[in-house]
């Protein structure tokens, strides 16, 4: 937990960051099939969709944590998975241990998503 007296630190936004994730994970695990076809609060998207999308950004997270963002593929969405959910969690995975590496804060980041 962060509380308003902790520093702001590279440290703790990695360590907000995971717990989001995680938090996502959570609340994305309790998805069924039928709801996967449900409007997601992103205009036009279903939900499936928007995980598709978050797997990706994940991914792409991940390969930019181990020196790999420049690489444009990382990035995309690519076909449908038979298990968005199962996916999701999976590209989540990868994002989580990629920022646990020892010395990932220390590394250059390409993130051509963010700066084009």
């Amino acid at each position: 937990m962060v509380t308003a007296g902790d520093m702001v630190t590279a440290g703790n936004i990695v360590r907000l960051e995971v717990m989001a994730v995680r938090a996502s994970v959570q609340v994305v695990s309790q998805a069924r099939v039928a709801d996967l076809r449900r409007p997601a609060p992103c205009e036009a998207w279903t939900l499936a969709e928007l995980l598709t999308h978050m797997t990706a950004q994940h991914n792409g997270f991940a390969a930019a944590a181990a020196g790999d963002g420049a690489d444009l593929v990382r990035w995309q969405t690519g076909a449908p998975a038979a298990d968005p959910v199962q996916e999701y969690g999976a590209a989540a995975a990868r994002v989580v241990a990629a920022f646990g590496a020892p010395g990932v804060l220390d590394r250059d980041f390409t993130l051509p998503e963010v700066w084009a």
